[in-house]
């Protein structure tokens, strides 16, 4: 999809991307991963994974679910028991700190891991602002 110049490998390009992503900003209509935890640490909810275990004795355990949720249009972003939390303009590091800090009302020591779930991507010039369909 993008042209990489010859002679840089995969873990340059990894290095590249983890700084590029720890100084983005979070920015409206981003879709981000939280992962709350308490303890510095310790899950939440269903911490052996007791509940796990689905209909007829089928084993769910390693399909854990993640929420995505989506940074609003005024910059704030919906979570659970925290409700509305402006995020926009924070990097992650700076959102997840934010976060600990909010959720520490409710739980000892939280834990969160914040991850983005959507970039993207934006071509200058690529057509002209000519459109192109297809039959």
């Amino acid at each position: 999809m993008f042209k990489i110049d010859k002679g840089y490998e995969a873990e340059q390009l990894s290095q590249v991307i983890a700084e590029a992503e720890k100084n983005y900003a979070i920015q409206v209509n981003d879709l981000l991963t939280v992962d709350v935890f308490t303890n510095k640490g310790e899950r939440i909810i269903d911490p052996n994974f007791e509940l796990g275990f689905g209909q007829g004795g089928q084993n769910v355990r390693n399909q854990q679910r993640e929420f995505d949720y989506l940074v609003q249009v005024d910059g704030n972003i919906k979570l659970p028991i925290l409700d509305l939390v402006r995020l926009e303009g924070m990097t992650l590091q700076e959102a997840e700190t934010t976060l600990e800090e909010r959720y520490d009302e409710y739980y000892k020591d939280s834990y969160l891991k914040l991850r983005y779930n959507s970039k993207r991507v934006i071509v200058l010039g690529a057509s002209g602002g000519q459109g192109h369909t297809s039959e």
